[in-house]
């Protein structure tokens, strides 16, 4: 079975070799890092795990890194003779996990592609006690050469879109015999448990734990000194943070702000879309808009923001800690047919008031939650989110509200890391 996985996933990388290097050239994705995707593990990783009993957790961007945060930081602290180390997929988590990993003396480095013979090498020079993955990241040739050597595998925070799940079903013909080796999975919902069973884990081995994020503390790396007189400039301000924007929403986001500008001319727009190499298509449609696209990593440079001007957010890994500055908070790929959602716990636990769309199915418990808690306020359109913004501005009373209810919602359902703490450690003594 995984013979002809090997032999379909080489074709289909062939087949598709023009498009991967036009976008790891045009947008610099898998640039990064290349020689360490193909199976190169860099002399310093392989120094770094010599001798050592090492425990491997994956995550696969920003996200994943945030939320396996706290967990890591436990392990370190109740575990310490393991020698801990972080694989991404992205830049952006690469330089993430980097930024907040290395001052833990924890190695950081990019997931390999799943050819067998890149993989094996990386396992080869590893040699992992353990490997965490973070969320879902089902790779058969990694869990076959994992299955191989008798490395047990833990799924962490484990969470299927239903996008995810219906692309690993057209593939359990390869998954199902690797999945039942999975050691535990310790899934978000009773939901995400449901979907590991149909594709595979046994049914003994998944733990319904919560979701991690909750036990995120996004002000944990607080800002230096300089960033923070960088949002000095807002002080003055009512700031409209829309996070994590996909294509469609920008458009919609940049009319309303138009619409309620000149009735409050304190208002600032700042749009933070999730993809980084949408960067320039989003300035050109603000100054199509007639307005002034400033980038975030030239506000140093600027004595103020005037109402003619919309802030794009171009830095990595700052989005959490920005929501802080927020007056009001809207999370992108919620407005758009094909959406989702984004995670929105980050404002929630500075408790902001918190605007969304209608597709929020990835993040279906979390909104859930929310929405149980009087949290969110949910919009279907254009013309709701005007209108929720207005009152938003011009009601102090209903942000403070619904910010407190969205804060209260994130500390009741803090926890997950605890509880993962403890079906590890049973893993762990067991390993």
């Amino acid at each position: 079975m995984i013979g002809i996985y090997h032999i379909l996933y080489h074709l289909g990388l062939l087949t598709l070799l023009p498009l991967f290097f036009l976008k790891m050239f045009r947008q610099q994705k898998y640039k990064a890092g290349f020689s360490q995707r193909v199976g190169v593990v860099p002399a310093e990783l392989v120094n770094a795990v010599k001798g050592k009993e090492v425990i491997w957790l994956h995550a696969v961007s920003v996200g994943e890194v945030q939320a396996a945060l706290p967990l890591i930081n436990e392990l370190v602290t109740r575990f310490p003779h393991y020698k801990y180390i972080v694989s991404t997929t992205t830049n952006t988590g690469q330089n993430v996990a980097r930024e907040r990993l290395t001052n833990k003396n924890i190695p950081v480095f990019y997931f390999p592609f799943d050819f067998f013979w890149a993989v094996d090498r990386v396992l080869n020079a590893i040699s992992p006690k353990m490997v965490l993955i973070m969320e879902t990241e089902i790779w058969p040739a990694f869990l076959n050469a994992c299955c191989k050597r008798s490395i047990p595998i833990g799924i962490i925070n484990g969470r299927l879109s239903n996008k995810s799940f219906r692309g690993y079903k057209k593939i359990t013909f390869f998954l199902k015999p690797l999945l039942k080796e999975i050691k535990f999975v310790a899934a978000q919902s009773a939901s995400d448990k449901h979907k590991f069973i149909k594709l595979g884990v046994k049914e003994e081995n998944i733990f319904v734990t919560g979701n991690l994020k909750f036990d995120q503390m996004p002000n944990d790396t607080p800002f230096t000194q300089s960033q923070l007189s960088d949002f000095n400039l807002l002080k003055d301000k009512q700031l409209l943070i829309a996070g994590s924007t996909h294509r469609g929403e920008e458009e919609i986001l940049i009319r309303v702000y138009k619409a309620l500008m000149t009735k409050h001319p304190d208002l600032t727009l700042l749009l933070a879309p999730r993809h980084p190499e949408r960067l320039p298509e989003v300035e050109r449609l603000v100054a199509g808009a007639r307005l002034t696209p400033v980038r975030r990593s030239l506000l140093s440079q600027k004595r103020g923001i005037n109402s003619n001007e919309v802030i794009i957010l171009d830095t990595m890994g700052e989005l959490a800690r920005i929501y802080q500055f927020a007056t009001m908070v809207f999370i992108g790929k919620s407005l758009i047919p094909d959406g989702g959602g984004q995670n929105p716990l980050e404002p929630a636990a500075f408790g902001k008031p918190i605007m969304v769309g209608p597709n929020v199915i990835n993040f279906k418990s979390i909104y859930r939650d929310l929405k149980e808690g009087e949290a969110i306020a949910e919009i279907s359109d254009e013309k709701s989110l005007k209108e929720t913004t207005e009152n938003f501005l011009s009601n102090p009373k209903a942000r403070e509200t619904l910010g407190n209810n969205a804060r209260r919602a994130v500390e009741r359902n803090r926890g997950t890391a605890e509880r993962t703490l403890k079906l590890l450690q049973s893993h762990l003594e067991i390993a």
